[in-house]
């Protein structure tokens, strides 16, 4: 269950200022807070492993001082390629390399480029 809760950054406005933040405890109204300043303003102080204290006012009438830390979480996306993107298989390259590399030297004998998928 969530209750309301003031927030404020206390270097920057007074508790006249307080945004109202739906959270379950202090810590979490704080967390929520620094949330939402962050990516409204593009400040990410805390998000790149900074500290910010916000005061935050509980639903009892308790202001608590909150220390608020975090770390930027990566995001990563995938496509699917198509045939002609995809690298060959190692079996594939090697086999192709079978005939160009001299049996007791291990020399390269014969040296013109292997089609690839992408080309």
């Amino acid at each position: 269950m969530t209750e309301s809760f003031q927030v404020w950054d206390p270097d920057n406005c007074d508790e006249d200022g307080a945004d109202t933040v739906q959270a379950r405890d202090v810590e979490d109204a704080a967390t929520r807070w620094v949330q939402l300043y962050e990516a409204k303003h593009c400040e990410y102080t805390v998000a790149s492993g900074g500290e910010l204290t916000v005061m935050v006012r509980a639903p009892n009438g308790v202001a608590a001082a909150v220390s608020v830390t975090g770390e930027a979480v990566p995001h990563y996306w995938a496509r699917v390629l198509p045939a002609s993107e995809a690298p060959l298989p190692p079996d594939v390259l090697a086999n192709a390399l079978q005939d160009r590399i001299h049996p007791t030297s291990g020399k390269l004998i014969r040296a013109t480029p292997i089609k690839t998928g992408g080309e």
